[in-house]
């Protein structure tokens, strides 16, 4: 089971597919404004970060994401 980080990164690269590329960051931001992630801690960016890197060092191509860059993803 993926949890909200994962779904809302989901979301929000799909949502921003003709740009592609986001920072965690910037992902996290836009969660947040969309009402997608609630988070109560200090750096929900850091935890999105963490997060889209687990997901690909767990699932390998199989993950969803791509990290084209320092703490930049895409859809694979």
């Amino acid at each position: 089971m993926r949890n909200q980080f994962i779904l809302a990164a989901i979301k929000v690269l799909e949502k921003n597919q003709p740009r592609k590329s986001m920072t965690s960051m910037e992902i996290t931001r836009t969660a947040l404004e969309l009402g997608l992630l609630k988070s109560a801690g200090k750096t929900p960016e850091r935890t999105m970060n963490a997060q889209l890197n687990q997901d690909i060092k767990r699932n390998g191509d199989k993950s969803a994401f791509e990290k084209v860059g320092r703490s930049t993803f895409k859809f694979r």
